[in-house]
Formats: structure tokens, sequence, C-alpha cells
């Protein structure tokens, strides 16, 4: 890895990822959480390019997030639907 990259990945991280999530465990961070960071960027100001360097890669997590999210729901669902048919 390029040292100028490392030094991008390090500001990014004392800048905004690491003020914003500070002490978080990553079982605490769900797709709300991740979006909620979105608009925090978008509300200081932060450039479109920088923006995409921070955001654009926790989309995908954001996304395996929403769905895991999504399908804890449908558990809960089924299981009520089955708990009251009995």
């Amino acid at each position: 890895m390029a040292r100028s990259t490392l030094s991008d990945y390090q500001s990014m991280f004392h800048c905004y990822l690491g003020p914003y999530f500070g002490d978080m465990q990553l079982d605490e961070i769900d797709a709300s959480t991740v979006g909620a960071f979105q608009l925090e960027m978008r509300s200081i100001g932060v450039s479109a390019v920088r923006y995409g360097k921070v955001v654009v890669p926790l989309r995908a997590p954001s996304l395996a997030l929403q769905e895991r999210d999504l399908s804890a729901r449908h558990d809960v669902l089924v299981r009520q639907a089955s708990a009251s048919s009995r």
C-alpha cells in the first residue's frame, strides 16, 4: 500500500469515522447508524470527493446490515405468526 493511501485512510478515520462511531462495537452499528453518519457528512459540508472516499466503502456493509435487519424482522414475524396460529 502506498504511503499516501495509508495517510489518507488515517485521515478519514481520525477526522470522520473515529469521532462519529467512537467506541461503538461493530454489532452496535446498524443500517440506520450508517445512514445517520452519511447525513452528518453531508450536513458538515464534506466535499463530494471526500464524501465518496469515506462513505462509499460503507455502502456494502450497510446493505448487508439492512439485509440482516430485514431477515431478523422476518424471523420475528414468522415466529409471531406461528405462535398465534397455535
